[in-house]
């Protein structure tokens, strides 16, 4: 295929991809609840673009272990939706496949500005008066938990999408140290207003991470890549082994109860309800239902996964995160998804949020960095910096 026509199938790649990441922050906000004459982000709007995405990446070249990739992944995307139909694990394996038909770095800026764009849409949208500023939103929601937050229905959406703008932003454009630094102060302060407490621990873990790396790049990369997959079957064990001994009476486990905003109890009561498995469970719990413990809020992306899909998920989102570690990816590459998984990994263990194809390109990037790798020489990707 000729560069122009490539080029052309990038552009409208972007276009697509600046799409997916616009209904996903409209699918957070509560613009379903005030405005959905306008456009109603349902799930099916979202499958049909990204039917439309992963089409258009038919269209980009091709190789042998492409073709083999999308065979295997399209059998189990087939298998996943047959079990669970429009699951969030379905929607993992969609961006997967749709991430491969755009280059890493184009992905990543064209993340930061559609994200930055309808991030900052929401926000003007609640400071028009057209969305909720603030205020509880049970009424409409029919969740206890709902609390408007600048157009948004609850704090740690707007404050998970500000860690994931700030990572895709440091890691897009070079910045100095001391810049990289006030930004996550910054970041750290509206993470502390919007009494955030996995957002703001997100960003000083990666600002760490970021100055850490910045000394042998490609061997620290290949650490935190080789570190996070190991921590996805120990933190799921971890999940586990607290759901099943957490005892509500004993003042250890009360002290873990309020370390893990409540989350135990929650974990307790799914586990009981959904035993572990391969595949999962294709039997849910009505979460509006009175006496659900924890009123439906069940977070934590390795229990969540683990009971919902099955042992299976598990095991993908380690061979995922593993086969970038044993991959030759250019150093940029491997800096920037060893700093981002590191950060999701450690927030996914309360939360669910950073597994979620709605907050965060993780999985997108995964599928470029996956089919768009080249065998680059060791003296280049040694030296390649930030």
């Amino acid at each position: 295929m000729n560069d122009t026509f490539q080029l052309r199938i990038q552009q409208l790649y972007q276009c697509l991809y600046a799409v997916i990441v616009f209904l996903s922050v409209l699918s957070l906000s509560s613009w379903n609840l005030y405005v959905p004459h306008l456009l109603n982000t349902s799930d099916r709007l979202m499958l049909l673009v990204f039917g439309a995405t992963i089409f258009v990446t038919l269209l980009s070249e091709w190789s042998k272990k492409r073709l083999v990739a999308m065979f295997i992944f399209s059998l189990l995307i087939i298998g996943y939706y047959y079990l669970y139909k429009k699951s969030i694990f379905v929607f993992v394996l969609l961006a997967i496949l749709a991430g491969s038909g755009m280059k890493f770095d184009k992905l990543l800026k064209t993340d930061l500005i559609a994200r930055s764009i309808s991030v900052i849409f929401i926000i003007s949208l609640s400071l028009l008066k057209v969305l909720p500023s603030s205020g509880s939103g049970v009424s409409e929601t029919k969740f206890i938990y709902t609390k408007f937050t600048f157009g948004f229905t609850y704090p740690n959406i707007l404050g998970y999408l500000l860690v994931i703008i700030i990572i895709t932003y440091c890691f897009s454009i070079s910045l100095l140290k001391k810049q990289v630094f006030w930004i996550v102060l910054l970041g750290c302060l509206i993470e502390y207003l919007l009494n955030y407490s996995t957002g703001l621990i997100s960003l000083i873990l990666f600002f760490v991470l970021y100055i850490w790396i910045q000394r042998d790049t490609l061997q620290r990369s290949n650490i935190l890549l080789l570190t996070s997959s190991l921590l996805i079957p120990v933190f799921t064990i971890i999940s586990v082994w607290i759901a099943k001994y957490y005892f509500a009476s004993n003042n250890w486990w009360d002290r873990v109860n309020t370390i893990l905003s409540l989350r135990p109890p929650i974990w307790q009561y799914y586990l009981k309800a959904m035993p572990i498995s391969f595949f999962g469970n294709t039997k849910s719990i009505n979460q509006y239902t009175l006496g659900v413990v924890g009123h439906g809020a069940f977070d934590g992306a390795y229990i969540q996964f683990l009971l919902e899909f099955g042992i299976l998920s598990i095991l993908i989102l380690f061979i995922a995160v593993f086969s970038l570690y044993c991959l030759h990816l250019p150093v940029h590459q491997k800096a920037t998804l060893g700093t981002l998984i590191m950060v999701t990994c450690f927030s996914g263990f309360p939360e669910t949020n950073g597994f979620l194809v709605t907050f965060s390109p993780m999985f997108f990037l995964i599928g470029s960095a996956w089919f768009n790798t080249f065998q680059c020489e060791n003296a280049h990707c040694i030296n390649s910096s930030l």
